[in-house]
Formats: C-alpha cells, structure tokens, sequence
C-alpha cells in the first residue's frame, strides 16, 4: 500500500529571481565552506536562467500557483510537494549539485545536461501535482496516516490514482499514466517496464523520468516496448506538445 507523499527524488539548483509566481530565496550558513565552493557569480546566472524558463513555459497556465525556493545544501538536487494551506505547488533546488569545477575550485560552470534534465523532472511534478488535475482532495492527515481511512479513499477513487494528496481527475495525467501503465500497481518492478530506478518509486517518478526522456530525447539508451510507449504517452496531450516545443526554444534561449 502506498503512503507517499508526492516528493520528487530529483533535483536543481539557483539562487534569488522573480519567477511568475515568485521565487524565494534562503540563504543558508554562508560559511567559508560555501564561499570556496560556489562562486558568487554561478548561481545568480543559474538563477536567471531558472526564472526565464518556468516563466516562460508556465505562461500559459496562469491556473498552476507556484513557487520555487534555492537553497545551498541539501541530500538531493531538488524535490517538489503540495503546499495545502497555500494552495500552490512548490519546487526546491539545491545550488551545491549543478556545478562543474574549472581548473581553479572558485571558477564554476552550469552542469547543462545535469541541470536540463532536473528542471524537467521537476516541471513534470508542477505540471501533474498541480491542484486542478487533483478532483477530491484527501482527507488523511499526512503527518500521522490513517490506514483504514487511506484504503477507502483509494477504493472510493478506483480505478483513477490516489495519493495523499487526493483523488485525481479521471483526465488527469496521473490518473491516466495509472491506468495505462500500473494497472493498480500489478505492473512488474523488472527494468523492462522502467526507464530508470528512479522510475519504480511509485505512480509519480515513473511519470517524470518518462517526460524527461520525451522532452529531451534518449540518445544512445535504447528503450524497450513498455518503456517507449511511456515516454511516448506524452504525444496525446496537445497541451504538452506545445510545452515540450517551449522548452526547447527556451533552453536554446537559455543557452542550455
């Protein structure tokens, strides 16, 4: 049984910028330690560059409330979950993970493929945890997790997907990669039937890690039949087609 809250294992990286919902900035200890690892220049270039983008793609949903919080350190790059009081979806990245070194430790450079993948797994979780794809919001405390309560909320919400945030529409992308691909979690966990480890956490991580591949391409990895038809799952929504080809464009822009 699941009792996941929607956390997304993935991750980026900035610091301050304006974004169409607005970013905040926490500025942790800035101890020695992070003055030599992080030049002062890298993350506001990052930062920039972060902001244009989620402005930019998510222009055209004014509906999605959103913020994006920087800080220095943390476990993974970046992690993404549902604010409930504030009615919004919010996104932190973790500046420390996106650099490279230059010959000198204080010279930094963007990691682009790194950072482009992050930001797009990221931008699947905006995009499919976001308030208006949910259609009954839970009433399971997340903090202390009723069994009995969770199990008839995910019955009552059959056969569409339920997490702790709620039951989503039966259109809803979540709802729709569920009862394509997991088929009330039977799908095997083989690595046939993922496109990364990541992928086999849950309804949720399956969905990002296959809108990465769809948006940016799989190179040299060569997808087998379940795998594909999850990144090409995507091509039904015309919605994101028009994002994927504003992602492009903008990392273009972006210079990423």
């Amino acid at each position: 049984m699941r009792y996941i809250k929607p956390i997304s294992i993935l991750a980026i990286v900035l610091i301050p910028v304006l974004l169409v919902g607005y970013i905040n900035l926490f500025l942790l200890n800035n101890t020695e330690k992070n003055q030599k690892s992080i030049d002062s220049g890298a993350p506001k270039e990052l930062a920039g560059k972060l902001g244009r983008i989620y402005s930019t793609v998510l222009e055209k949903n004014p509906e999605i409330k959103f913020n994006v919080n920087v800080e220095l350190e943390g476990k993974n790059p970046a992690f993404t979950q549902v604010l409930d009081r504030e009615n919004k979806i919010s996104t932190t990245f973790i500046s420390s993970f996106f650099w490279e070194s230059g010959e000198k430790q204080e010279i930094q450079k963007i990691n682009k493929e790194f950072t482009k993948k992050v930001i797009i797994h990221e931008l699947a979780h905006v995009l499919s945890l976001n308030n208006i794809q949910i259609g009954t919001k839970s009433t399971v405390n997340k903090e202390n997790v009723n069994k009995d309560l969770f199990d008839k909320e995910e019955k009552n919400c059959l056969p569409n997907y339920y997490n702790l945030e709620g039951c989503f529409s039966e259109n809803s992308y979540l709802s729709s990669f569920y009862k394509t691909f997991w088929n009330g979690e039977s799908l095997s966990k083989s690595s046939d039937g993922f496109v990364s480890d990541v992928a086999k956490i849950n309804v949720e991580e399956d969905l990002a890690e296959s809108f990465s591949l769809w948006i940016l391409g799989y190179g040299d990895y060569k997808p087998g039949k379940i795998q594909l038809e999850k990144i090409n799952f995507f091509e039904k929504f015309s919605e994101l087609k028009e994002i994927k080809s504003t992602i492009k464009k903008t990392f273009i822009t972006e210079d990423l």
